[in-house]
């Protein structure tokens, strides 16, 4: 398994790439990157492009799909996002552009609705989606092998703001005790800034520590 970085635009959101080396399948999660960006890296990584197999979202928000409708035309990628948060891809109020910017920016619906517990293959890895919410109504974390990418739950040192639709900070601290209830050992990979472990943010992370 590889998991590799690629730079976005805008908010500095994470759009990681998720690569099963056996079968040389991969998927995107929060293809926020612009189109270009998204192009070279696949080509730079020698990817095969008709095995690019799913775009997950970690939840509904403007800043981490910029690039949904464009990786399900060129590359045939199913787009899955959490239940709750589906409507975010067709209404600008729920996934905060309209908020931010005042102007719409809408999406294709998903190919697949997500809940939590949920698995899916990707070449010999299992994707599990563990539900989160509390950034908004559907985040969700993924875990995969030793690694959890986990959007805008849990960050190095803080955590996903909750004063937007769909947010709840009673919801978030019960998200953020699964996670903490988890093998410490566990790489997470957040929506913004820095790598990190959870045993790290058991030991630094504020919100963390008052749970």
């Amino acid at each position: 398994m590889r998991i590799v970085k690629i730079p976005s635009v805008g908010y500095e959101s994470n759009c990681w790439l998720l690569i099963d080396e056996a079968s040389g399948e991969y998927a995107m999660i929060d293809p926020s990157s612009s189109p270009t960006v998204i192009d070279e890296k696949i080509k730079d990584l020698e990817l095969n492009v008709q095995k690019f197999k799913y775009a997950f979202l970690t939840h509904g928000h403007f800043d981490h799909m910029y690039s949904v409708d464009y990786v399900r035309e060129k590359y045939g990628c199913k787009l899955c996002i959490h239940e709750k948060d589906a409507l975010s891809l067709t209404d600008s109020y729920k996934n905060a552009n309209k908020l931010f910017f005042n102007e719409d920016l809408l999406f294709n619906p998903a190919d697949v609705l997500i809940n939590d517990g949920d698995k899916l293959e990707l070449g010999d890895l299992q994707i599990e989606v563990i539900h989160t919410p509390g950034h908004t109504e559907g985040c969700v974390c993924y875990l995969v092998e030793n690694a959890l990418i986990c959007g805008d739950t849990i960050f190095d040192r803080s955590v996903g703001r909750t004063d937007l639709p769909g947010g709840n900070t009673k919801v978030l601290c019960d998200s953020l005790r699964k996670i903490k209830a988890m093998d410490d050992e566990i790489t997470l990979y957040p929506g913004h800034g820095s790598i990190t472990t959870i045993k790290e943010q058991i030991q630094s992370n504020p919100y963390l520590k008052g749970l």
